[in-house]
């Protein structure tokens, strides 16, 4: 793929996304409240150790809550914008 096979409107479009994906993006909370992480950390670490078995989806959640302890709550709607 190349830049010529795209019309001028087009990548003038893109270059509007990205400039307004760029002044949007989320910024890191200086103190985040790592409260809920801790619990959700705490909470797979005991699953493992009494059950012996991976918790589902575990691994996806504690992603999600590092996003937002870090970049807030509304972390998810910059990401989708940007992704879908």
């Amino acid at each position: 793929m190349s830049l010529s096979d795209y019309s001028d409107k087009q990548l003038k479009a893109e270059l509007e996304t990205r400039e307004e994906n760029r002044k949007s993006r989320p910024v890191l909370i200086p103190n985040p409240d790592l409260a809920r992480l801790r619990q959700l950390c705490e909470s797979y670490i005991n699953t493992l150790a009494t059950k012996r078995y991976e918790p589902k989806d575990y691994k996806h959640y504690i992603y999600e809550e590092v996003m937002i302890a870090f970049y807030g709550k509304d972390v998810w709607n910059f990401i989708n914008k940007v992704l879908c």
